[in-house]
């Protein structure tokens, strides 16, 4: 449990930053915003950077959440908290959550095969 609390809340705060600075730039016209990818990268970096690590925190906590040792409180507190987080941020975490969504398919998917492969005994 405090394994996936601690995804959900660096995936909650990495949100929060990316949707701060999405709301910023959304602002811009075409020239403030190349001036703004060229005068201020580490900011478009660590934006960047700060979605990927909400995606993979996102993605992680739906990953565990496909297994069946987690129960149901558990699990109904997990899509609260996403579906606030929709509520809140709106179409930031959208983009962030379907994105999370279909890389934890990919992972469970890869998990499986992994799973399949080592019963076999290979």
């Amino acid at each position: 449990m405090k394994n996936r609390a601690l995804w959900l809340l660096s995936g909650l705060v990495s949100l929060h930053i990316v949707n701060n600075n999405w709301n910023e730039y959304r602002r811009l016209s075409k020239i403030l915003l190349i001036e703004s990818f060229v005068f201020e990268p580490f900011t478009w970096f660590f934006t960047i950077l700060f979605f990927i690590v909400a995606f993979l925190s996102f993605s992680k906590v739906i990953f565990y959440s496909f297994f069946p040792l987690i129960n149901k409180y558990e699990r109904f507190f997990i899509w609260f908290i996403f579906l606030l987080s929709i509520i809140l941020y709106k179409l930031v975490a959208i983009l962030i959550i379907i994105i999370a969504f279909v890389y934890a398919i990919m992972d469970a998917a890869d998990y499986s095969r992994r799973m399949h492969r080592y019963s076999k005994g290979e």
